[in-house]
């Protein structure tokens, strides 16, 4: 999707840059101006008209229908729990249709139940075999949804199973109910269980009229006003402590440090299987040490040094994680 996005800004720009030319030079006629005109727009006509970024995703979903069309074939094989008036249900047994008799066309009047949503014309244009890829596509997208928002459920998924899948059958809760309730000490009655709120609830409340009483809190528009908190005094000892610590350790930086102890270890020597040229690529080095040991990426430790670009630290990340000699280079400085 990035690419194809890629390569129409690049048709626009061009387009549009010979407009802008064709603008700029004065001694053009009209007749000129249309023909250099109609050279430049010509690109864009057959771009697809698309309406925002899930259209266009439909779009590039139907144009290259074979790894879709496997997937949904299998999806057709599933045991999706679907109610029986919702649209995914008829879309389904559509394509079930389709795959078992083996065809690849769609009529108008099969679109249903696609006709009437924002699907509906895209899956109306072009021909047979198209609007079969835009139907397949449409039912992927609505699938989805109805996963999400649980008016389907499937029973083996992990993640999109009904509640009453999810929960423990009502025979077996039966049977095991009055023996939880001793075994964890629950309440046998939901007054029971509230009972035990009331007397914290009953004092917050105590307490919540009292601020309003003292206009710690005031009330408006039938909404709490709750006031900001004023800053806490400053400590002077924190500044004090503060500035004794950066003074002992001076102007001196992480990388520095880093690159100093290097020296004496000779850490990445052993981890490279050879000396370092030179102490930028130190600096890389580590920063690729600190980034597989955190959840830090490239960009991130890029952004830490100055003049480190991330393409030279993921570079560095991939070579550790290919030859390093990490149990090594530990030992080296044990």
């Amino acid at each position: 999707m990035e690419e194809r996005a890629l390569d129409e800004l690049k048709l626009y720009r061009s387009s549009f840059g010979i407009m802008i030319g064709a603008l700029d030079d004065r001694q053009m006629s009209d007749a000129e101006f249309r023909q250099v005109a109609l050279r430049a727009m010509q690109p864009l006509r057959s771009l697809p008209a698309t309406k925002g970024k899930v259209a266009a995703i439909r779009v590039q979903m139907s144009e290259a229908p074979s790894r879709l069309r496997a997937l949904m074939q299998q999806v057709c094989t599933l045991q999706i729990d679907v109610p029986t008036d919702h649209p995914l249900q008829q879309a389904l047994v559509t394509l079930a249709g389709k795959y078992a008799n083996r065809q690849t066309d769609l009529q108008e009047w099969e679109c249903e139940p696609f006709l009437r949503s924002p699907s509906g014309a895209a899956i109306l244009v072009g021909n047979p075999g198209q609007r079969f890829a835009a139907f397949e596509v449409a039912t992927a997208m609505l699938l989805k949804r109805a996963l999400r928002n649980g008016s389907a459920s499937a029973r083996h998924s992990l993640h999109h199973r009904s509640i009453a899948d999810q929960l423990m059958p009502a025979s077996t809760w039966a049977n095991s109910r009055a023996q939880a309730l001793r075994n964890n000490g629950w309440p046998t009655t939901i007054e029971a269980y509230l009972r035990r709120f009331q007397e914290p609830l009953a004092l917050r409340m105590e307490m919540l009229g009292e601020a309003i009483a003292d206009g710690e809190i005031g009330i408006a528009n039938d909404r709490f006003q709750v006031p900001r908190l004023s800053a806490a005094p400053k400590d002077p000892a924190v500044d004090e402590t503060r500035s004794a610590l950066f003074g002992q350790i001076g102007d001196v930086q992480l990388p520095a440090v880093m690159v100093s102890v290097d020296c004496s270890t000779g850490f990445s020597s052993v981890l490279l299987g050879r000396a370092p040229t030179r102490p930028a690529e130190l600096e890389v080095l580590y920063a690729a040490l600190l980034a597989l040991g955190t959840e830090k990426t490239a960009a991130d430790m890029a952004r830490m040094l100055d003049g480190v670009s991330d393409d030279r630290i993921e570079l560095m990340m991939r070579t550790l994680e290919e030859n390093a000699q990490f149990r090594a280079a530990s030992d080296r400085v044990a």
